[in-house]
Order: C-alpha cells, then structure tokens, then sequence
C-alpha cells in the first residue's frame, strides 16, 4: 500500500473504530509482513497520547506450537494474557500473514485444545467491552497470500481494501460517520 493510504488507514482505525484515546493501554497484534501499518497505527497512538504495544507473531510460530505443544502446553494460558485482558483498553488485530493457509494440516484437535481455555479471556473481555472498558477491532492488511486468497493481483487487493475502508476519500473518517449515520437512519 501507499504510503498515503497507511496514514489515513492508521487514523481510520484509531479515531472512528477504535475511538482511541489519551491514556489508553492500546495493543497492536500483527505479522511483521503487516509492519508498514504496524508503524503508522503506532506512531499515530502515540499522537494521540495512548500506551501503545505491539505483539508481533513470526509466521509459522502458531503451527509449530500446534504440533509440537503438549497437552499441557496448549491448555496452558499465561497469567500475562490475563492481566492484559483484564487491563487494556484497546486491542487491534491486523490481519495479513505470508500464508493463510499455515494451519490447514494441524490437528483440529490441537486447535480446540488450545482454544478452549482461552474462553475464560474472551468472557472477561466480552463483559468489559459490554461495559464500555474495552474496544477492539480486527482489519485486514493486503498481502499476496490475502490476494491470492482473493484470487486477485496484490494491487487490485489494496485497491479493493483501500476502497472498502473509504481511503480513496479525502476524508475516511467522514465517510464512515456518514454511512453510520445513514445505516441508523435504516435501522429506525
């Protein structure tokens, strides 16, 4: 993507998705094949006065633990991942990986194992986002995986994340607002 449409992709998440704010404790997940995002939605949570983190996953890391994590392993959740549940106001997911298709000969079984336990983090912040404590949102970055996915070529991906998400507007924010604006004119 271009450099113009990361910056106005980065604010577009952070001011209408996420409503980010000063103080906020704010956590970007990612691959690194994602980093160009991953640096302008951090320097922008920086503008705004948050706490920004990131959580970088090397690709190939979850299919390794997958196959060679013990039963214990993969029921095990950290109590770091609890403090974080229980303590960040904010949290996005950036989507893009360098092979989408990484987990396709893993165990189900060792997915479930490990997806269980992690119920008990998604009721804590299922019930703070409930109470307004907790914002979060999942975004896709175009990758050649992703538009292979799509069967397209990586430019014609970006130009279609790019246009799904208003940042062929001058102003995305806008864009959003007003079709929100327009969706509750509906739902009425």
């Amino acid at each position: 993507m271009k450099d113009e449409r990361i910056r106005k992709y980065a604010q577009t998440l952070l001011e209408y998705s996420l409503e980010l704010k000063r103080g906020d404790l704010f956590a970007i997940v990612a691959e690194p094949i994602s980093a160009p995002l991953v640096y302008e939605v951090y320097r922008e949570a920086l503008r705004r006065g948050a706490h920004p983190y990131t959580d970088i996953t090397l690709p190939d890391l979850t299919e390794i633990f997958l196959k060679s994590a013990s039963d214990k392993q993969l029921q095990y959740i950290s109590p770091l991942a609890r403090v974080e549940a229980q303590r960040m106001d904010a949290i996005l997911h950036i989507r893009g990986g360098e092979n989408t298709k990484s987990l396709s000969n893993v165990d189900p079984k060792a997915q479930a194992k490990m997806q269980r336990p992690r119920v008990a983090l998604r009721k804590i912040l299922q019930r703070r986002e409930a109470q307004g404590k907790f914002r979060w949102c999942l975004t896709q970055y175009p990758t050649h995986a992703s538009a292979q996915d799509a069967h397209m070529s990586l430019a014609e991906y970006e130009g279609f994340v790019s246009k799904a998400c208003f940042l062929d507007k001058r102003d995305p924010v806008a864009a959003w607002r007003k079709l929100s604006k327009d969706q509750e004119r509906i739902v009425r």
